[in-house]
């Protein structure tokens, strides 16, 4: 369980701000604290592994680790209490993508010659013109969403830190004048796979030559909206026989705020006849894959569905057959988040799932979920059929999010 004790927050709006208030001494209950998120976690270091936070056994170490490499040394031991603060309420990686989004505040700040005490409201102009210049490592420019994910995280971290440091100020950057947050909806367009992306990727996952794990990933996610994580948490018992022509697929759920440890199952059933019968021996084909190579897996990664060999492609073969080959290594492991989405990023690539302009997509695992409920919805399906599909906890994600393609009202449960 994380610990809430070591300080005593208030949130009070002054000025529409947020302003933090910290009834106790600092810095060393702050350290202490650290102790709550992982077993090892030493403030100097500059990464903290939080695996007392670990929602997924089979995640990588470097999916719960926090890096501060980045971080000018001036800026460090701030940016570090803040985490602690973020850690309280937030996931790892949403705490260390906030770090990095931060440190657009840093080099706007090295650039201009600025002391971050001095900040001020012309300064927050000059961000923003920092941010609408800066280019990613294509050139291109940054997303509208990605600029408004670095301006939000920073000015949290100056709000913090005002009241952290006890700076004498009111906050120089405001919510209200984020240029961003109006140009985004919360029901947003790329979000949803668009249907001739769907298409290509419908036709080249049907192909033999896609590697069988990838294959099985994919048509799992595609057809039944979950999460990556629940997916990758499939262990070796998830099928079972379900009456004469039926089998029962159990996919783990969690919580989606808070209960990081504990599961719920999640049973779905299918008919074994069509692309069902096609889902269910992919299964099959996977569970005994997957069993003859437990024995090579390290003890905390046996017993899930998504074991495998990892493999790399053949350039070579592919440059003068035309068709895609791939070569096993030595490794053993088996899927998680970050590992799926190398996978589909590099599969997009290579069986050239192109956008209309003649760029390559970029799939994300999560997309196959809003595009399977939005489907849905439009389906005539009831939002409480939905519900227990998909394990929501109430209607609200559902109504708000999940409408991509047409202004349709949704209906009644």
């Amino acid at each position: 369980m994380r610990e809430n004790i070591y300080y005593d927050t208030h949130i009070n709006h002054i000025h529409n701000e947020t302003k933090y208030t910290f009834t106790e001494s600092k810095e060393e209950l702050f350290k202490r604290s650290l102790t709550s998120y992982g077993t090892n976690i030493i403030f100097e270091d500059d990464k903290w592994y939080c695996d007392k936070l670990i929602r997924n056994e089979n995640q990588s170490a470097k999916h719960n680790t926090v890096y501060f490499t980045n971080v000018p040394k001036k800026y460090v031991d701030d940016i570090k209490y803040f985490t602690i603060y973020q850690l309280s309420t937030n996931s790892v990686k949403d705490s260390k993508d906030k770090v990095g989004y931060i440190c657009k505040l840093f080099e706007f700040l090295d650039k201009e010659k600025l002391e971050f005490k001095n900040l001020n409201r012309s300064s927050e102009t000059g961000f923003i013109d920092f941010l609408d210049n800066l280019r990613k490592e294509d050139g291109d420019k940054l997303s509208v969403s990605y600029k408004n994910m670095i301006f939000n995280a920073c000015k949290n971290y100056i709000d913090f830190i005002i009241s952290f440091r006890e700076y004498n100020s009111i906050s120089p950057f405001s919510t209200k004048r984020n240029p961003y947050k109006d140009k985004i909806s919360r029901k947003k367009e790329y979000k949803y796979i668009p249907d001739d992306i769907i298409e290509q990727l419908d036709v080249a996952f049907k192909r033999d030559d896609v590697p069988a794990t990838l294959k099985t990933f994919y048509w799992i996610a595609r057809c039944i909206p979950s999460r990556v994580s629940e997916i990758t948490e499939m262990n070796l018992n998830c099928l079972k026989p379900y009456g004469e022509s039926s089998y029962v697929i159990t996919i783990p759920t969690r919580k989606q705020a808070g209960g990081y440890k504990d599961f719920q199952k999640r049973l779905i059933t299918l008919n074994y006849v069509g692309h069902g019968k096609y889902i269910i021996d992919l299964i099959k084909n996977q569970i005994e894959y997957s069993k003859s190579i437990q024995d090579k897996l390290p003890e905390e990664q046996r017993g899930f569905l998504f074991s495998y060999q990892v493999y790399g492609h053949n350039t070579k073969h592919y440059n003068k057959t035309g068709e895609h080959k791939f070569y096993l290594t030595k490794a053993y492991t088996v899927f998680n988040s970050d590992i799926v989405a190398e996978r589909l990023r590099k599969f997009c690539s290579l069986y050239e799932i192109k956008n209309e302009d003649g760029t390559i997509y970029k799939v994300t695992s999560h997309q196959f979920r809003h595009n399977g409920i939005t489907e849905r919805i439009y389906a005539g399906f009831s939002v409480l059929q939905i519900m227990l599909m998909t394990d929501h906890q109430n209607d609200e994600m559902i109504t708000k999010t999940y409408t991509h393609r047409k202004n349709k009202s949704l209906l009644e449960t």
